[in-house]
């Protein structure tokens, strides 16, 4: 049950990575065409009230992507790698396998106890 947590949070980080990775790929391939002011997309993106995050679904992916970067480590020296998804393993691959343990664990408990009262239940039927 971790397992599908973790993948799941994986996907709307990837989703929520692939989302800004559109927004870079717009805004370099039309940097030129943003700066002659009679182009439509130098009106629509200039707009900065626009571009604004007034959304709750936008809150919800830039602060997805912020809980998930670590920003203690310089982005220049490290960025795919411990920058971009170092917040996500510290945030869920840490809980989904102290979850599993704890389960785990839980399950062991269970199973003995569960173990115990039938051996007593079958010691009882074959003393008669």
């Amino acid at each position: 049950m971790g397992e599908y947590y973790a993948s799941k949070q994986r996907l709307n980080f990837q989703e929520s990575l692939a989302e800004l990775q559109r927004s870079i790929y717009i805004q370099e391939n039309f940097k030129n065409d943003l700066s002659n002011p009679g182009n439509a997309y130098h009106d629509k993106l200039m707009n900065h009230d626009a571009l604004k995050c007034q959304t709750k679904e936008c809150f919800r992916v830039s602060n997805e992507i912020l809980k998930n970067l670590n920003q203690k480590v310089d982005p220049c020296t490290d960025f795919e790698e411990e920058f971009s998804c170092g917040g996500f393993r510290r945030h869920y691959l840490l809980k989904n396998k102290l979850f599993i343990n704890n389960a785990f664990s839980a399950l062991e408990t269970n199973s003995l106890k569960t173990k115990y009262r039938w051996q007593r239940k079958a010691w009882h039927l074959l003393q008669m």
